[in-house]
């Protein structure tokens, strides 16, 4: 490193650069006194260099710290999914690989979650995102393919047609929610805070789909409707239409639904439920009503 015996200042006009080339080779510099932040950093990746996420690199060290630069000039990379993100702490200005949020923004002037240009990056989201829908008035449908997302934080419409959509963290859809065919699972949490419909598809995988206290879920239609995951409802549950049965093909023994305290499930007419296996269970701690058609 570049050590500096005494204090260091960088004024609000200056540039320090900083150039990375892998784990163990980068630009450093070890102020043995304060340092004084101001100005740009502008970090700059050689030879090609993807740092895996959660990699770290310490390229400021000091005894004391103020100010900060501003502004930080930082790369991305994995087709621009990945970065650094700054964190000064007391002794050290640390940069940590993170993964970059993808956010909807409706260029293509399409629903389709597959065109890229609806996408910040310009590319279809893929393994591992975080991605974020909050553009008002957004409705976007999945139809094809596997996609297994960090995170999904929607706020806008949502449908799922079709293909495999799993979150491994706490997601949510604020906004309408339909499960009109293919799969949700993951081992993350998913959240329906708003008006949700599920007239066909699968929810499997150890996560559980949460039905907000605020919300109703409607399980309309004669169609297949396949639960191998939790149920939690903590809102309202209303059956309507038949075809639920506990677990898939891909996991045959899995399914429950636990109805909370003050949460209602509400069947209307002869709605059957499949359960066939001893792990197949529903818990009811709340209200479960029986109505005609």
């Amino acid at each position: 490193p570049l050590t500096v015996a005494g204090t260091f200042t960088q004024d609000a006009g200056a540039t320090l650069r900083m150039d990375i080339a892998s784990a163990t080779q980068y630009a450093r510099v070890a102020v043995q006194g304060r340092a004084t932040l101001a100005g740009k950093l502008r970090v700059i990746l050689l030879d090609d260099y993807e740092p895996p996420e959660g990699a770290t690199v310490d390229v400021v060290t000091y005894t004391s710290v103020s100010g900060d630069f501003d502004p930080y000039t930082i790369p991305t990379w994995s087709g621009g999914r990945r970065t650094f993100e700054p964190d000064r702490r007391s002794a050290v200005l640390r940069l940590v690989s993170v993964a970059m949020v993808v956010r909807w923004d409706g260029e293509a002037g399409t629903r389709s979650w597959h065109d890229g240009l609806n996408w910040s990056t310009d590319a279809v989201p893929a393994a591992g995102d975080d991605v974020v829908i909050q553009l008002a008035g957004a409705i976007v449908e999945y139809a094809t393919g596997t996609t297994a997302l960090r995170s999904l934080a929607c706020s806008q419409d949502f449908t799922l047609l079709g293909g495999t959509l799993t979150v491994a963290t706490a997601s949510y859809v604020d906004g309408m929610f339909i499960l009109s065919g293919g799969t949700l699972g993951g081992a993350g949490e998913f959240a329906l805070n708003g008006a949700a419909y599920w007239p066909a598809g699968t929810m499997q995988d150890g996560g559980t789909t949460v039905v907000g206290p605020q919300s109703l879920l409607t399980l309309s239609g004669a169609d297949g409707k396949r639960l191998a995951r939790e149920l939690l409802n903590e809102g309202t549950v209303d059956y309507t239409g038949s075809g639920l049965a506990f677990g898939s093909p891909a996991q045959p023994a899995d399914g429950r639904i636990l109805n909370a305290s003050d949460a209602t499930f509400h069947v209307v007419g002869d709605g059957d439920i499949g359960m066939t296996a001893p792990g197949h269970t529903f818990t009811n701690d709340g209200e479960l009503r029986h109505s005609g058609a």
